[in-house]
């Protein structure tokens, strides 16, 4: 009798381990994917914010070049352009929305996002973005 229930949680122990290795992958996925969608957002917002940063900034300095653009963008996210395989910094001069006679500083970046699992995948108003995240900023002058 003493054998047989120690036989019955011997075999109970293997299948615990057996459905702790089928379910292991699947939560690692999902636990990889959550981080590196959430990297992308993190990114993202940090993006829009320096665009808007170098759009004051440029604004306020006379300066609507991408050279002034790129550089306070650079000195806002510091160590993290890492995360952008590539980083195009764009400004051009355009007419504030709804104004004629009111000019304004447009910047754009453009970062190619390699994520920290492969490609990250997100969800835009524009559908999904894969690998490649877009912010503008625009401030009248």
């Amino acid at each position: 009798m003493w054998s047989r229930s120690r036989r019955r949680r011997q075999g109970e122990e293997g299948a615990a381990a057996l459905e702790f290795a089928l379910v292991l992958p699947i939560l690692l996925i999902l636990l990889l994917g959550t981080i590196a969608i959430g990297h992308g957002l993190v990114l993202r917002f940090l993006l829009s914010s320096a665009a808007y940063d170098a759009a004051r900034t440029c604004t306020l300095a006379r300066q609507a070049t991408s050279s002034c653009a790129r550089k306070v963008v650079e000195n806002k996210l510091g160590g993290l352009t890492q995360w952008c395989s590539s980083l195009q910094v764009t400004t051009s001069n355009t007419k504030a929305a709804g104004y004629d006679t009111v000019n304004a500083l447009q910047v754009d970046l453009n970062c190619s996002y390699s994520g920290i699992v492969s490609t990250a995948a997100y969800l835009d108003s524009n559908g999904p973005l894969i690998g490649n995240i877009k912010t503008r900023a625009v401030m009248p002058y």
